[in-house]
């Protein structure tokens, strides 16, 4: 049956933690909202988006973000194998009037505000997701053999998604903010004035550790070669679960990830990233017998869209 997203909103006020409803928000904070919980009390427990609150100020002290919207969506138009039923996506204007609301929302989010570096990597990683899986059905809507490698993956290079009131690319989100790479070919013009703010928000989710190597099984890129997405949004509190369960799903998927057929060309979008772990071979063998794997063969990505096909 399907649902509407309704958040809770936890507030920390000396120790204690209350729990607050609110109707139609998609955060929660650990901090900073002991004004709204005396407000939602004066009101007589009705929610707070019915009584006089600044969203965008609510927004301006979440120490956490919850993407309920993306994963009320994700939850039923996900199948087992992480592709999409975008049939069903473009025709519900109630799971595509969720995705613009989270995308709306996150304009006003501070990234940097939230409350450590696994809080502001899940961030922009659900955000990445969130932009990809709404994009993508837009574009499908209005051409049904879309791919994302049209037009020389302008998918990805358009400067179009607005968070923390910065218009970015998906490119800049994923391989500038999150891995950090300024050799990438739409950041490698920049000047070190531009670099800065990418720098920055990349330190801040990174502390100036190493880029691990697994965010790349999170990070879903709308087509069928990538890594599935699942059905619910990614969660600080089970980061390192996650990660470590999503690498070992791709990996050990013959025809997408790595087998007797060879290694998904991602290994090699991002041959860098895995050096931390003492390369491409090492890494997968974390998850399977390496004599299983042919490293010197290569499995061709398909870059059509991650649709799921009917039964």
């Amino acid at each position: 049956m399907r649902f509407r997203a309704v958040i809770i909103v936890a507030v920390v006020v000396v120790g204690v933690v209350v729990v607050l409803a609110s109707c139609g928000s998609f955060l929660t904070a650990d901090d900073a909202l002991a004004d709204e919980f005396a407000r939602f009390k004066a009101n007589g427990g009705v929610c707070l988006s019915q009584v006089s609150v600044d969203a965008d100020a609510t927004l301006e002290v979440a120490t956490r973000y919850r993407h309920r919207g993306f994963d009320a969506v994700v939850r039923d138009v996900v199948n087992d194998e992480g592709f999409v039923g975008y049939d069903e996506l473009v025709s519900d204007p109630e799971q595509l009037a969720l995705l613009d609301g989270t995308l709306a929302q996150m304009q006003s989010v501070h990234p940097a505000r939230l409350a450590n570096g696994d809080e502001r990597l899940v961030f922009w990683i659900n955000a990445y997701n969130t932009i990809v899986m709404r994009q993508a059905a837009r574009a499908y809507a209005a051409d049904a053999a879309f791919r994302v490698d049209d037009d020389d993956f302008a998918f990805f290079k358009r400067r179009e998604h607005t968070i923390d009131g910065v218009v970015y690319s998906l490119n800049e989100i994923e391989n500038g903010i999150i891995r950090g790479d300024r050799t990438h070919e739409d950041l490698s013009g920049l000047s070190d004035e531009e670099w800065a703010p990418f720098q920055l928000l990349h330190d801040e989710i990174w502390g100036g550790e190493p880029v691990d190597p697994r965010i790349h099984f999170l990070l879903n890129c709308a087509s069928r070669s990538c890594p599935g997405l699942a059905p619910r949004a990614w969660s600080a509190a089970t980061l390192e679960q996650d990660l470590d369960e999503r690498a070992r799903l791709y990996v050990l998927n013959d025809q997408r990830g790595a087998g007797p057929n060879g290694i998904s060309e991602l290994f090699f979008f991002y041959f860098a990233d895995f050096d931390v772990v003492g390369g491409i071979d090492v890494f997968i063998g974390q998850y399977r017998p390496v004599e299983s794997v042919a490293f010197g063969l290569t499995l061709t990505y398909d870059w059509s869209l991650n649709r799921a096909l009917p039964e």
